[in-house]
């Protein structure tokens, strides 16, 4: 197992004990295995080196395009996550015929199977890399030639990347493999004679159940670090670091309603975005940043520098946005009473869709009214609000003179500030922070009943079911969604909102694009905007963002029913500002550009 195989590569003899048939499913290997056994630390060009995992595999070049008749080829190598001081985590990937034992024997190939972690179909059988072979071409991997002291014990590193949420990295426990994007920079450092410089998707497979899980877990630890304070592992408590690991895995059971309906077959994609519609506007410098989708109207508002565009629905039968009116910010000025235009950093449509209320980029602490005549807020008439600063959550009236008329506030010294939030039919709010936690109430002012700890990235944006089961939260590079009856299934009533969950948390489930898709899209670094559930009268079923020029679409059914990859990607002419659902049409998705606004509608 993992210490025999720790024993390998430090010198010993490797046991030829053997791992799990190919076709062992390894979903049954829960997580908590334990921290696998750190070989001493090395130093190398005056930097320690601690290495707390390492496993032997089989390294895959992922292409993007693959053609079905090459082979594929295979490189026996070693992973090791290691922290270097000064320098942090990093993943290292090295030579495995250095070691001595035997090369994996023939894996499946990633690229040419129908699993998460490949491409294109095919079904050759992969072979065994001869340093001239493999397509990546092992010479030029070489960081250095040298085997000295300096060098890591299991042979000459291939290449060495810093852990970072850009590497997208996933692991597949039905594949007992890791795989992730080496980025352009690393590749140029890494291949300095490669003749094109551009990202590569690289594809590790394990060959044994209790390495994987060993090595997961470890890679789990050592991420949260990377994204967090030094140390902050030891700060977490038993149960927090099993929902830190968690968050890593693929294999995680969801609950499954019975009204779900989970369709295997309900396979959409995006179709071809309508005509743009652009505002009526003068040449200017402005661009098109916010958006907003009225629920119970046929209506989207798009803001444009100090103007909004108001849209609706073509009459001519074609999938296109008609532009209405336009609608200038302004608000009261000095002496005199002259009203002066400004800028909003965010609007709200609010009491049914009949007002909007906005904030002044130039003095965020005044929220102002426009009258057009909350999620589930809006679409009540109710006039209060909730809305939140750094280290308040508040709930405002209008018609109330104190304007503030419940609110709780946090000390200065609490960790991280209070950066997004959303509500649930029934009124309860979840509230993110800058350092991934997400605190759940069941009413302003008072203490949050549930407290999720944060894996150490700032969250964006949250979004909710109108039952509030579900809760999904932004970061640049993946998405969160957690069931906050923490699995409780049907017979559950109450969840996180409404009583503390204690230790049994749920389980997070990372949703990501899968890094062949990033390559073979040439996405880039992924930056998601804020992710929605569509809404309606029915069960959510879409959830949308985007990045870049791309929308991205998950089927929430088929996640739930655990696949994670089951998304659909449009690119777009342009960077994407802002996107959201037509109201109880999942069907449809309101795109807004710099310069224009589009709809676009599924297709099977």
């Amino acid at each position: 197992m993992f210490t025999r195989m720790m024993g390998a590569l430090t010198g010993g003899s490797p046991d030829a004990g053997g791992g799990p048939p190919p076709d062992e499913d390894p979903a049954a290997a829960a997580s908590g295995v334990g921290a696998p056994p750190a070989t001493p630390p090395v130093t190398r060009g005056g930097v320690r080196v601690d290495t707390v995992a390492a496993v032997r595999g089989a390294l895959y070049h992922t292409p993007a395009a693959h053609a079905a008749a090459q082979d594929v080829v295979y490189l026996s190598a070693v992973a090791s996550v290691e922290r270097r001081s000064p320098g942090g985590w990093h993943l290292t990937v090295a030579d495995g015929d250095a070691i001595g034992g035997e090369a994996p024997s023939s894996p499946s190939s990633f690229a040419n199977s129908d699993s998460d972690d490949g491409g294109g179909g095919g079904g050759t059988q992969p072979a065994l890399a001869t340093r001239a072979t493999w397509p990546l071409d092992a010479a030029s991997l070489q960081l250095t030639a040298s085997r000295d002291g300096s060098q890591l014990a299991c042979g000459v590193p291939f290449f060495s990347q810093t852990l970072s949420r850009e590497m997208n990295l996933q692991f597949s426990a039905g594949q007992r493999s890791l795989v992730w994007v080496l980025p352009a920079a690393e590749v140029v450092d890494a291949m300095p004679s490669a003749p094109v410089a551009e990202p590569l998707c690289l594809s590790f497979r394990i060959s044994e159940v209790e390495a994987f899980v060993c090595f997961r877990d470890a890679y789990a630890e050592a991420e949260y670090e990377s994204s967090s304070a030094s140390d902050a592992w030891a700060d977490l408590s038993a149960a927090e670091r099993s929902y830190v690991v968690d968050s890593v895995r693929d294999d995680v059971e969801m609950a499954i309603d019975d009204d779900d309906d989970v369709d295997a077959n309900d396979d959409r994609s995006l179709g071809d975005a309508g005509p743009g519609t652009a505002m009526d506007v003068d040449a200017d410098e402005e661009e098109n940043n916010l958006l907003a989708v009225a629920s119970t109207i046929d209506r989207s508002f798009v803001a444009r520098g100090s103007r909004m565009g108001v849209f609706h629905t073509s009459d001519d039968g074609q999938r296109q946005l008609a532009l209405s009116t336009m609608l200038e910010f302004t608000k009261a000025g000095g002496p005199g009473g002259a009203r002066t235009s400004f800028k909003p950093s965010s609007m709200m449509l609010h009491q049914a869709d009949s007002s909007l209320l906005v904030l002044d980029e130039g003095d965020p602490t005044v929220v102002h009214r426009m009258d057009l005549e909350q999620k589930y807020a809006h679409l009540t008439g109710e006039a209060g609000f909730v809305g939140l600063n750094a280290r308040s959550v508040l709930r405002m009236d209008p018609r109330d003179p104190a304007f503030v008329v419940q609110s709780k506030t946090y000390a200065a010294s609490t960790r991280g500030n209070l950066t997004a939030m959303a509500t649930t039919g029934a009124g309860h709010v979840a509230v993110a922070s800058s350092t991934g936690d997400l605190r759940l109430f069941d009413g302003i002012g008072k203490r949050a009943k549930t407290l999720l700890p944060g894996l150490g990235d700032p969250i964006t944006a949250v979004d909710v079911t109108a039952d509030g089961r579900w809760l999904l939260a932004t970061t640049a590079t993946y998405l969160l969604l957690l069931d906050t009856r923490g699995g409780g299934g049907r017979g559950e009533t109450k969840g996180a909102f409404e009583k503390s969950l204690g230790d049994r948390k749920p389980t997070p489930r990372q949703l990501r694009l899968h890094p062949a898709d990033v390559v073979a899209e040439g996405m880039g670094d992924v930056s998601f905007t804020a992710a929605r559930f569509n809404m309606g009268d029915g069960v959510e079923r879409s959830i949308v963002t985007s990045t870049g020029p791309f929308v991205v679409t998950w089927n929430f059914r088929q996640v739930k029913a655990g696949r994670p990859r089951a998304y659909s990607i449009r690119r777009y002419e342009d960077k994407v500002v802002a996107d959201d659902f037509a109201f109880n049409d999942d069907g449809k998705i309101v795109v807004a550009l710099p310069n224009n606004v589009s709809l676009t509608a599924y297709h099977r």
